[in-house]
């Protein structure tokens, strides 16, 4: 496939993969000196997940645990062809289904998808005027370690959507965040939401600004129910209260 007659929209289509796993196999986190352009030749995955270069000191436990899957998702995996599964050599390559990598490259790839690079057709695109995710008590603004705004409320609390957009990531997080949405809204913006009890939506839900997208909860590491939420501009979380009314 090339870059110059297809998008990644299209390419995912095709293969039945979702976008952000062509991304996550074809392009660099820009953090490390990488950048967004995909390149004339595309590597194709056979399920979405991730293509990963096994490296020196790596176990089967470690890789699983760094891409947030089960070993047996690994030593499943029919073209892995672990026989001898504890004895993995460096340089190998080995194919991670539902691998997502870590937050950290799931908002960076998801800014990349959904911030003006490719965005599905039938999406809305996000207003740029946001709205406030959930009704409750301000506990926590944004500060030097803590990127975000925290919203306390009772458990139950409906949490929605801050613009119309598209979901990128619906599920739980390893790290601490517990049940989380990430929303791409097509104009360079991203918004996160964790620590929800429940999630109403998936990963590829369009979505329209005030639409319920989960309920409040403590899920993660959380003391009390509330909504830890993010607006990432570009790729860089900025201050919330800066963009809601």
């Amino acid at each position: 496939a090339t870059a110059t007659t297809e998008n990644v929209w299209s390419v995912a289509q095709r293969y039945g993969l979702r976008p952000l796993t062509l991304l996550m196999n074809n392009i660099e986190y820009p953090g490390n000196g990488g950048g967004w352009d995909l390149g004339p030749d595309l590597v194709i995955p056979p399920v979405d997940g991730t293509l990963y270069t096994v490296q020196p000191g790596d176990s089967l436990e470690s890789i699983a645990l760094r891409h947030n899957i089960r070993v047996e998702a690994i030593t499943d995996f029919e073209l892995n062809r672990l026989e001898e599964p504890n004895e993995l050599q460096p340089g190998r390559l080995l194919m991670l289904p539902g691998s997502t990598r870590s937050y950290r490259y799931g908002l960076y790839y998801g800014s990349a998808l959904f911030g003006g690079v490719v965005y599905p057709p039938d999406a809305p695109e996000g207003s740029g005027s946001f709205a406030w995710p959930a009704q409750g008590l301000l506990t926590q603004g944004y500060r030097s370690g803590h990127y975000a705004i925290d919203i306390a409320n009772d458990a139950g609390t409906p949490v929605v959507a801050a613009d119309h957009g598209y979901v990128i990531l619906a599920g739980k997080d390893l790290a601490g965040a517990g049940n989380q949405v990430l929303i791409g809204h097509g104009n360079g913006f991203t918004t996160r939401y964790t620590h929800l009890d429940t999630i109403l939506v998936k990963t590829g839900d369009v979505v329209t600004k005030g639409q319920q997208i989960g309920t409040m909860g403590s899920t993660g590491q959380a003391p009390a129910p509330h909504l830890h939420f993010e607006i990432v501009a570009e790729g860089l979380r900025r201050n919330p209260l800066s963009y809601l009314p």
